[in-house]
């Protein structure tokens, strides 16, 4: 209940603040729908992200191929038995998940390193996680130039 009060409080202050602020500024009709609009336009802003698409099945495919080798060569060159049964139980746990994405999708055989839609599928991957990354690297570097500038003032 006190967080509740000391909120409304807070929020009456703000408000009052706010009015203040506007009136020392009458050349400039600043109203609080301009706040909000303001504040919308920032949020879409940093939040935006590049639109990607629901990743296909091939792409998730080839992230379990490749995670289920990863694991692999980790389980191979492990000595600790407790590490040898944590590695082996994730290992039939994403083998599961292969075989289901094989079934459903009638391929015969897994694919190979070598296989073209192996190849193509993997760098789909990696490009839609170049994206991502890139989408991230913009996202902060517009939140840090904004937070600079507000600093210099």
């Amino acid at each position: 209940m006190a967080r509740m009060k000391r909120a409304v409080d807070v929020k009456e202050t703000a408000k009052l603040d706010f009015e203040k602020l506007c009136r020392c500024f009458p050349s400039h009709r600043i109203s609080i729908d301009d706040i909000h609009e303001w504040m919308k336009d920032e949020s879409t802003f940093f939040g935006r992200e590049i639109e990607t698409e629901e990743e296909d099945w091939k792409c998730k495919y080839v992230i379990y191929l490749v995670l289920y080798a990863d694991l692999y060569h980790r389980w191979n060159g492990c000595t600790d038995p407790s590490e040898l049964t944590l590695r082996f139980n994730q290992m039939k746990k994403i083998d599961e998940q292969l075989k289901i994405m094989e079934r459903e999708n009638s391929i015969s055989a897994s694919w190979q390193n070598t296989d073209s839609e192996y190849e193509n599928a993997k760098r789909e991957v990696a490009s839609r996680k170049e994206k991502r990354v890139l989408s991230r690297m913009r996202k902060n570097v517009a939140e840090r130039w904004f937070l600079l500038n507000l600093k210099s003032k």
